[in-house]
């Protein structure tokens, strides 16, 4: 029979039991319930290494990928910031490869506010365009991944609508 309370018991100090808590009870007050258990389990059995403890389910599936998680994060968004620099310097370049064009525009009666309005549409435009691509990318990434990796909840990682609009923000 499993005794892991009994004395001199062989094995892993360490050893998981699902349960839930009942409504309205808070994850605190289990453990500590949990903690007076193990006191009073330890002094009858004279077995003081043996701890109970309860984590939430969630985070108890996804603890081993959090810091790779984390990692890829912290590298998606190093490479959004390099990617938008770099976009950010092509448009000016641009802008300045463009300065006799802007100058005959503004000397034959363009204000300045219709010059600034439609660079501003052309970088719409391309914005615009990169998001789209960057969608159906991410849309195609997440297909292949779901396939290659062995993440925790991926099957239910998908784009919503929270981050179309963090890439419409972008």
């Amino acid at each position: 029979p499993f005794a892991p309370w009994a004395p001199g018991s062989p094995g892993s100090n360490t050893f998981s039991a699902i349960a839930r808590l009942q409504a309205g009870q808070a994850l605190g007050s289990a453990r500590a319930e949990l903690q007076t258990v193990s006191a009073e389990l330890a002094r009858l059995r004279d077995n003081p290494g043996k701890v109970l403890d309860a984590t939430p389910w969630l985070v108890f599936h996804t603890e081993p990928a959090r810091r790779g998680l984390w990692l890829l994060l912290g590298a998606a968004a190093l490479l959004l910031v390099l990617a938008t620099a770099n976009v950010a310097a092509l448009v000016l370049v641009r802008t300045v490869r463009r300065d006799s064009e802007l100058s005959l525009r503004q000397a034959l009666g363009a204000t300045r506010g219709a010059i600034l309005r439609q660079l501003l549409a052309e970088g719409l435009w391309l914005g615009a365009g990169g998001a789209l691509i960057g969608i159906a990318l991410a849309w195609l990434a997440f297909g292949w991944i779901g396939h290659q990796a062995a993440l925790p909840r991926i099957a239910g990682a998908d784009l919503d609508a929270s981050v179309l609009a963090v890439t419409l923000l972008i």
